[in-house]
């Protein structure tokens, strides 16, 4: 993000503490010193961040539901191949054993 956007161009002193008064005097002095061709640019810059970083969230938040559900597959495919084998193996032993003890069919 741009760090000029949370600098204060208009050298309008922050309040010195947090009770109402003081707050409520920056805000009118704020409102009084930026010019409005300043301010609405300032709301269209505020605007488009707002957009761009909604954008990146919705975007990184896809690409984990995509990851997770491909993590999924992933490891269910895994576990059926991993299943697979053990099915190959219990066959074999199955018939090893038919065949050392003469039982064979």
């Amino acid at each position: 993000m741009n760090q000029d956007l949370f600098d204060n161009p208009f050298g309008i002193a922050p309040p010195s503490d947090d009770s109402y008064t003081a707050l409520s005097k920056f805000t009118n002095e704020f409102a009084e010193a930026i010019p409005q061709d300043r301010f609405d640019s300032f709301r269209s810059k505020l605007a488009s961040l707002h957009k761009a970083s909604n954008e990146k969230i919705n975007s990184l938040r896809e690409d984990m539901i995509q990851g997770h559900n491909n993590l999924r597959e992933d490891m269910i495919q895994e576990s059926d191949t991993k299943f697979g084998i053990l099915e190959g193996q219990l066959v074999v032993l199955e018939n090893s054993f038919r065949v050392n003890t003469g039982n064979i069919t």
